[in-house]
């Protein structure tokens, strides 16, 4: 899948992407700090990792909840003070878990 994606970006002359194949539980580091993260799986809470990779101004919208019926949307925006957290209402996403993560640019 990521060749294939890799084939279609330079089909479409897209120069300026790094793609990733994985579960981003642990987010990509070498690639931190982050403008903008976007989280499809739900984790318990607003996942650190991922917060720690954003820059200041940073914006990452997540899904929090394990139960899928009570799952919020939160746009969490990073502070020099910390966070800035805004729950945008109710969601359903699948779980985030851990695993393996393969990298290509």
């Amino acid at each position: 899948m990521l060749k294939l994606a890799e084939m279609r970006f330079d089909h479409m002359q897209l120069a300026n992407i790094t793609a990733i194949v994985g579960d981003g539980a642990g987010g990509w580091p070498e690639q931190a700090p982050f403008e903008r993260i976007l989280v499809a799986a739900a984790a318990a809470d607003v996942p650190p990792v991922l917060f720690d990779q954003l820059a200041i101004g940073g914006i990452m919208v997540v899904p929090v909840g394990l139960d899928e019926g009570d799952q919020r949307l939160m746009k969490v925006t990073r502070t020099s003070d910390g966070a800035d957290t805004r729950d945008l209402g109710p969601t359903r996403f699948v779980p985030l878990v851990d695993g393996l993560v393969t990298a290509s640019s």
